[in-house]
């Protein structure tokens, strides 16, 4: 499994949709790249509380990085406000769709 984050950044196009037991792996892994000390926080919940923990985490961490690379495209005109709420809907239905 490949686990590139853009640079700084976690967002990745899944070529296509991950089993369970990946998805939480691959959340896991953006925990623990990014977040290096909430990882290690997490190893003090129960086993069956760290696998959700993470996902909230990379969900969270997810709209973060988007939020942060639109903005950064508006501002230098790589990205229109219509371009940037079809993005905004393509995203939701896709993930409304796992």
């Amino acid at each position: 499994m490949n686990y590139s984050y853009n640079g700084q950044t976690v967002l990745h196009d899944a070529d296509e949709p991950l089993s369970l037991p990946n998805a939480y792996d691959y959340c896991r892994q953006i925990a623990k790249h990014h977040a290096k000390t909430f990882y290690l926080a997490t190893k003090f919940l129960p086993k069956r509380q760290q696998n959700p923990i993470f996902a909230m985490y990379a969900l969270l961490r997810t709209v973060d990085d988007l939020v942060d690379l639109a903005e950064d495209k508006l501002s230098n005109g790589q990205l229109t406000r219509e371009e940037l709420n079809d993005s905004i809907e393509d995203w939701k239905t896709r993930l409304r769709a796992c």
